[in-house]
């Protein structure tokens, strides 16, 4: 049952707040001040309508590999079930009792209106409202939904019209978003109101008043679950010295006091990061919520603690001043909101600069961050000499690396930066041991910690032990200081109080030894830890990059001796000559046999089910890959041990690399393995593979930004990128094929026949996905030409030069053997002005791709970041500079190119995926 009796709603006496919330008693730190069963409006984002229990909030992993990481470290992620809707198929629910309850209260009212496969999945604030719209056409007089209206903006007489002139953007959208809401509820007649402005008041109000909603046992994951509003709790104020703060335990939401609240004092908590400098906290309150904020705190502006560096701006090391004058343009739309007080204008100028950038980058959801840019802004942060340890963003940042390196199953890396933060950053920032962030913290710690002292990690927990440190005490010693102070912020019948008990209980149960002995054990073992913590201090930039770097990687000869321990002591390793970025290969051999070893970074693994698809279509050059088991590095990392037969032929560089001087017979070499890839990719066009639209249109947004960004790199190949924003929506559509494509088809993936140049083998697939057709056609341009840092020729002069990219004098000839073998073995009979569309839009995916591989840098993980690849520009230019685009254009249109859509049968091959079924 909802408790709330002991506050009441009054006005407030901060100036322009409006109500706020006043204690009815005295409250200590930790004491529950209010407790809902649910918010009114508790809404999952787009991201999450799948994964995510639409009342309750309880995310379920549904990646097997994920659910597997997650369940083996306790995680209820890796254990919760959903279900999805059977009427709209859009939502889904971890239980009957959470379907039932939904049903009841709110999804009634919105299951036929998300329901259309054609309609785009809602943005949370819209299914909500209509929800909201549907319950009132229900109740008119539904007191709860009304009073909705009196907040702000709309609650005041000529609050939208301020938001407008504040905000006009963010105006529009709340204006399109209830003009959205009202549409699909058709319209709907409420009694004694104004349906539409209702609308756009209930809309403008959740949006401009929402708080987020998220799991404590989900922080490896770094996003939010969803968007919360309650009529109630809202009334609660903002202050930047809180004494309040919410807790979300999915779906009962608390109100904690942090310090003593005497009676009639008003209850604040914060809309935003309190330990933020004071020009970012504003910052962000006009930005999410029209106000300034008049606290205390701010009232001081900059002289806080929050806004101290360690030096003075004017200080700034020259290396740092040159970095920062680069980040002014970048960021010139947004300084302001990081001002920094200093007597010089530049040097104020760039450490706003500085910052800018380094929040840019802590700003981001863990699963959407890169790990090398995080580290890249720490170190910047920190190299400068201006941040210390607990100055924002660095403390950020720190949670942001934390969260990857457990996301990406790096638990020693992410135990050594814990520990960092375990003892020297977190309790300088949030004094009480119940904070949320702490508890939070301790639980990824003591799940760690756990990780470690399993037996992948023997060596890890060895070196402990030589330091006087016992890792399983260690782990208790995280457990039951959050099983101490867990009853004071979420409680122990919140979903996170269970998973905390249960684990709690199966240890005890499973040991001979008392608590209270478990106790002393941590105190005896505390400050040596403590020690090891603070042996990490840094304080010049070869320390700070040996710690957040790597620096214990692995060697080939740990690979090979971890091989013949696999294997046996007679087994001979060889690394073969053109290695991957997230693997070690080797040639094996023994007295009969000869085979491919391959160690595998996690984010380099092979999907099972995708090289299973790979030998569907491709056959016998899919090689057979056996798993092995697990090895590690020295820093902690997991490697993937696979095996697989040693396929005939020598790799793509190897026989196809740069050779101007063709004769008759290198011509019909190349020519044939030309007519091979035509064949591979015939393969692959022929067996089209089912996609989501909303997946398709992921692919269409991500890859109309990717050509926005290099739009302002490299000017001078916007012609190609016109013609490609063109095609986009083409390309991404209904109609055109997704098919299994290959991640690197060229290189050491792929293997030829010596002889004949035929395609003998393609390995290497662990970045298969399916994508539109041709994506992975940058094989043909590599195959039509020669260039970049590895080709060296000479000048008329016979003076060496390294050209960006030389054609071979044949490749159009090559080209048209491509397309005229694919269109024979691909069992296309359309005319040859259909064919000549099909090749036209094929082509332009492949330029798309091949501008997206190499135009962009690669991130630690081998995917692709959103930094433009400077050291490839002239390459770019050669392939697609404005020039030669504009007289391919000509040639086009020469041509009569139009869009050919499928035939009925590719229609339905690329229908919508049908959601998971209700079981």
């Amino acid at each position: 049952m909802p408790e709330t009796e002991h506050v009441e709603v009054r006005q407030s006496k901060i100036s322009g707040a409006g109500r706020g919330l006043f204690a009815r008693r005295d409250f200590s730190p930790g004491d529950l001040i209010l407790s809902l069963d649910r918010p009114l409006v508790a809404e999952v984002e787009i991201e999450r309508m799948l994964d995510t229990c639409a009342w309750c909030l309880q995310r379920s992993e549904l990646d097997p590999e994920g659910r597997k990481l997650a369940a083996s470290m306790g995680l209820p992620v890796g254990f919760i079930e959903v279900k999805v809707c059977t009427g709209c198929r859009r939502v889904v629910y971890c239980s009957k009792t959470c379907q039932s309850r939904a049903w009841k209260r709110e999804h009634k009212h919105e299951c036929k209106v998300i329901a259309p496969k054609e309609r785009p999945d809602l943005p949370d604030g819209v299914r909500a409202v209509i929800k909201l719209l549907g319950r009132l056409k229900a109740d008119p007089k539904d007191e709860r939904i009304l009073a909705i209206s009196k907040f702000r903006p709309a609650g005041e007489a000529s609050g939208l019209e301020a938001l407008s002139q504040q905000n006009r953007e963010k105006f529009d959208e709340f204006q399109m978003l209830a003009l959205a809401a009202y549409k699909y509820t058709g319209e709907p007649k409420i009694a004694g109101s104004d349906s539409q402005a209702l609308t756009k008041s209930l809309l403008s109000n959740i949006m401009s008043n929402a708080f987020e909603l998220g799991s404590p046992l989900d922080g490896a994951e770094g996003g939010k679950l969803g968007i919360g509003f309650d009529p109630f709790l809202c009334n609660a104020n903002h202050s930047c010295e809180p004494n309040a703060t919410l807790v979300f335990n999915q779906p009962q939401t608390l109100l904690r006091a942090l310090k003593p609240i005497k009676k009639g004092e008003e209850v604040l908590m914060r809309y935003v990061e309190e330990t933020n400098p004071f020009s970012v906290r504003q910052a962000d309150l006009r930005e999410h919520y029209y106000f300034s904020c008049q606290c205390p705190k701010c009232k001081k502006g900059s002289k806080c603690q929050e806004d101290v560096f360690a030096k003075r701006p004017e200080e700034l090391p020259a290396e740092y001043c040159k970095i920062a004058d680069n980040l002014i343009t970048r960021h010139e739309a947004n300084l302001h909101n990081f001002f920094v007080p200093a007597n010089d204008e530049t040097a104020q100028l760039r450490m706003a600069a500085l910052q800018a950038e380094a929040f840019s980058v802590s700003r981001r959801y863990t699963r959407y961050a890169d790990e090398e840019e995080v580290k890249a802004a720490l170190k910047m942060c920190i190299n400068s000499g201006m941040w210390t340890w607990t100055r924002e963003p660095v403390p950020q940042l720190c949670r942001q690396l934390f969260g990857l390196y457990i996301a990406s199953g790096n638990p020693y890396r992410a135990f050594r930066l814990g520990l960092k933060r375990h003892f020297e950053i977190t309790p300088k920032l949030h004094s009480q041991p119940f904070y949320p962030t702490r508890l939070i913290d301790l639980w990824a710690m003591s799940t760690v910690t756990n990780v470690l002292c399993g037996p992948m990690h023997q060596t890890i927990y060895d070196e402990f032990v030589q330091s006087g440190v016992s890792l399983r005490t260690v782990y208790f010693g995280f457990l039951l200081d959050l099983r101490d102070n867990l009853p004071k912020m979420y409680g122990m019948e919140s979903p996170f109080g269970r998973v905390v008990e249960q684990t709690y209980a199966q240890l005890m149960a499973n040991i001979g030894t008392s608590e209270a002995k478990i106790r002393e054990l941590v105190k005896e073992v505390w400050p040596a830890l403590e020690i090891i913590a603070r042996k990490q201090r840094m304080s010049w930039p070869s320390l700070i990059d040996a710690f957040l770097d790597d620096e214990r990687d692995a060697t080939y000869a740990q690979c090979g001796e971890t091989a013949r321990t696999i294997f046996g002591r007679n087994f001979a390793v060889k690394p073969v000559k053109n290695q991957g970025q997230l693997s070690y290969t080797f040639v094996g051999t023994t007295a009969v046999l000869k085979f491919i070893l391959s160690f595998r970074l996690e984010a380099g693994r092979i999907d099972p089910d995708v090289l299973k698809l790979a030998k569907e279509i491709h056959g016998g050059l899919v090689p057979d890959v056996e798993f092995c088991g697990h090895a590690r590095t020295p820093a902690g990392k997991t490697l993937f041990v696979y095996k697989m037969p040693l396929l005939p032929g020598k790799d793509f560089w190897s026989i196809a690399g740069p050779d101007f001087h063709l004769d008759e017979g290198a011509v019909a070499k190349r020519n044939a393995m030309i007519k091979s890839l035509a064949r591979y990719f015939a393969r692959a066009y022929l067996k089209p593979q089912t996609v989501h639209a909303a997946v398709r249109k992921e692919q269409e947004e991500d890859a109309l930004r990717r050509a926005a960004i290099m739009r302002k790199f490299l000017p001078e190949i916007s012609a190609i990128l016109d013609e490609l924003e063109d095609n986009v929506p083409v390309l991404f559509g209904p109609f055109y094929r997704f098919v299994l494509t290959h991640a690197d088809l060229s290189g050491a993936s792929v293997l030829l026949n010596e002889t004949t140049c035929e395609i003998t083998g393609v390995v290497d697939w662990s970045g298969a996905s399916v994508r539109p057709f041709a994506v992975d056609l940058p094989s043909l341009f590599l195959a039509g030409g020669a260039g970049g840092w590895w080709l060296t020729g000479k000048d008329d002069d016979n003076k060496e030069k390294d050209d960006a990219w030389r054609e071979y004098p044949r490749r159009g000839e090559l080209e048209e053997a491509f397309w005229a073998e694919f269109f024979v073995a691909a069992c296309v009979t359309d005319s040859a002005r259909e064919r000549r569309t099909r090749r036209w839009h094929a082509e332009v995916a492949g330029k798309l791709a091949t501008i997206i591989r190499f135009g962009f840098d690669r991130r630690a993980d081998g995917s692709v970041s959103d930094r433009p690849l400077q050291e490839n520009k002239d390459l770019l230019r050669a392939w697609f500079g404005n020039d030669k685009v504009v007289k391919e254009e000509e040639e086009k249109e020469s041509s009569g190119v139009e869009y050919i859509t499928e035939t009925d049968e590719d229609e339905e091959s690329s229908g919508v995926e049908d959601a998971p079924t209700a079981g």
